[in-house]
């Protein structure tokens, strides 16, 4: 079970894997995009009086209160990063993925740890 772990959250490139670099850098933007729109959403919520910006505080704020644009890119990135090994099996006759695998890794990946948070956010 630890190496299925250890396997599965490793960043090793593996030849049946397909690995792009510049995916982290794009992640990266969608991620701070969408921490820093929740950032100012709350910061808006907490705040009694209407808070005055100057102009580039405005073109800040409009910049990044689109959470949703991180979404959306980490949304497009994800099809696009999952396609990938389908499209190469069905254009450059490459190995079929595995649907199972597929799931069993999206389950120790996301339910795990949405379910430990889950469990440590409802202690009293």
């Amino acid at each position: 079970m630890k190496k299925l772990i250890t396997d599965t959250f490793s960043r090793k490139i593996s030849p049946e894997r397909i690995y792009i670099e510049e995916s982290e850098g794009i992640r990266f933007v969608a991620t701070v995009l969408v921490i820093v729109g929740h950032i100012l959403v709350y910061m808006g919520v907490k705040t009694e009086t209407p808070y005055q910006a100057s102009i580039p505080e405005k073109i800040f704020i409009a910049l990044f209160t689109k959470a949703g644009l991180g979404l959306e890119i980490f949304f497009v990135l994800s099809g696009f990063l999952l396609m990938l090994p389908f499209i190469s099996h069905y254009c450059i006759n490459t190995k079929k993925p595995s649907l199972t695998e597929y799931y069993l890794r999206r389950i120790i990946r996301l339910e795990l740890p949405y379910f430990l948070v889950l469990t440590v956010s409802s202690l009293p």
